[in-house]
């Protein structure tokens, strides 16, 4: 009987001590906080904002923490989470929130939500976002038929039109038939470090149709891309210094040159279309990221979404 007694207290203990070691390894105390940002301007913060709740949800167990904006454009949820992957959205009438991926316990803990005014439901609203507040990127689109092969060449010449920083194109007769690319925000180096690296381009349908269908070589083509513009600090910066940013857009730490983090997201309209994230490590400049082609199918005006260099049944996504 004392056997059993001292066996069944043996077990006892070891229920104790495993269910103290589960609390301690899968529950602790986690922050992500950041700025609510509306990425139609280059402001650090937005106080349109103010109000808009930011919600964590468990992708695992949908369970979730909700937190509001501040005053200044910022929100803060602090929270007893289980390490794992995790939905960042955001809510506010007549606001669209980008969705974001955060990795409790894995990660940095500042994740800035970005958002647009409500959009048409025909509008792509493309914003990119990297994490090395040293790199000032540029978010580049170029335009054209799709035939049109010629790779981005700033400030020089080209076969395909460009839109990128000091260089809008608002004419839709000068774009194309169908639709106007305009880059509404331009963050730069000597903006400073509290002013979150994102920039933001909208390509807009007018009432015309888009020119062709989707199989003629001729059909409109937009391709996106990331551009490392200069790396350095606001008290010295030079826009004819690229310093790290030859190669440092993806980086190579072999080489000194850390990784910019890039980030890519398409909506259009309301709806989250996808992200894609640049590689690191390989040492590029300039990164083409995104390939939509816009075209009519009937009576419709359609946009399909790719990854670069992806075409046929590796389309990521098509809608009207």
């Amino acid at each position: 009987m004392k056997f059993k007694i001292l066996a069944l207290a043996i077990v006892a203990v070891l229920m104790v001590l495993v269910a103290g070691c589960d609390v301690e390894v899968t529950d602790r105390l986690y922050g992500v906080q950041g700025y609510a940002l509306d990425i139609t301007t280059s402001a650090a913060a937005s106080t349109s904002l103010s109000g808009a709740e930011i919600t964590l949800t468990n992708l695992d167990d949908n369970s979730t923490v909700t937190a509001t904006v501040s005053g200044n454009g910022t929100y803060s949820i602090v929270a007893r989470l289980v390490p794992g992957r995790y939905r960042l959205t955001g809510s506010k009438s007549g606001w669209t929130f980008i969705p974001q991926e955060y990795y409790s316990g894995l990660e940095d803990d500042r994740v800035d939500m970005l958002a647009f005014p409500e959009a048409d439901p025909t509008t792509l609203t493309i914003a990119m976002a990297w994490d090395n507040a040293y790199y000032d990127i540029d978010l580049v689109a170029t335009y054209g038929p799709a035939n049109e092969v010629s790779d981005i060449t700033l400030g020089g010449a080209s076969a395909r039109g460009q839109v990128y920083y000091g260089k809008t194109d608002s004419d839709p007769e000068s774009v194309a038939d169908g639709y106007v690319i305009t880059l509404e925000r331009d963050v730069e180096l000597m903006d400073g470090y509290n002013v979150p690296r994102v920039e933001m381009m909208s390509i807009v349908s007018n009432l015309n149709d888009y020119p062709t269908t989707e199989l003629d070589a001729s059909r409109e083509q937009i391709r996106v891309f990331a551009n490392a513009y200069s790396y350095g600090t606001p008290a010295n910066f030079d826009p004819g210094d690229t310093g790290l940013a030859e190669g440092g857009l993806t980086g190579a730490l072999a080489e000194g040159k850390p990784s910019a983090n890039v980030t890519m997201f398409v909506m259009l309209g309301n709806e989250h279309f996808g992200t894609w994230y640049g590689p690191i490590e390989t040492l590029e400049t300039t990164l083409h990221m995104v390939t939509i082609d816009l075209y009519m199918d009937g009576l419709n005006k359609m946009a399909k979404v790719m990854s670069a260099g992806n075409y046929g049944l590796d389309t990521f996504r098509s809608a009207q």
